[in-house]
C-alpha cells in the first residue's frame, strides 16, 4: 500500500479467521523480510497492530507462500510530509 503522503501511524486489521497476515517495511523479495523474520505477524479474525511510524509505502501479505487469499483493513494517520521529499545529501559543518 502506497500512501500520498507520509504517514503518522497505521493500523492493520487482519479481517480472515483462518489465513495468517505478516506486516512489514519492505518488499517480500527482499531475502530480509521472510528469512530474518523482520515482520509483525497477525494471526486471527479481527487481529491487530498499530504501528506509530513514519513511511510512505506498507507491506501486508500471507505469512505462507502461495496462493492463499487473506483480507485486511487499514487506517493511517497522514502527515502533511509529502512522499517525494528527500532526506538524503551531505552538509559541510564549519569547525572552530
Amino acid at each position: 500500500v502506497s500512501f500520498p503522503s507520509v504517514t503518522k501511524s497505521v493500523t492493520v486489521i487482519n479481517k480472515s479467521a483462518t489465513v495468517p497476515l505478516v506486516v512489514h517495511f519492505a518488499s517480500r523479495q527482499n531475502p530480509n523480510v521472510m528469512n530474518a523474520r523482520r515482520y509483525i505477524s497477525l494471526e486471527g479474525s479481527d487481529a491487530a497492530m498499530t504501528f506509530a511510524v513514519k513511511c510512505k509505502e506498507i507491506w501486508v501479505s500471507t505469512a505462507a507462500s502461495g496462493s492463499l487469499t487473506g483480507s485486511f483493513e487499514m487506517l493511517a494517520e497522514l502527515t502533511p510530509i509529502q512522499t517525494e521529499y528527500n532526506l538524503s545529501g551531505s552538509t559541510a559543518v564549519a569547525g572552530p
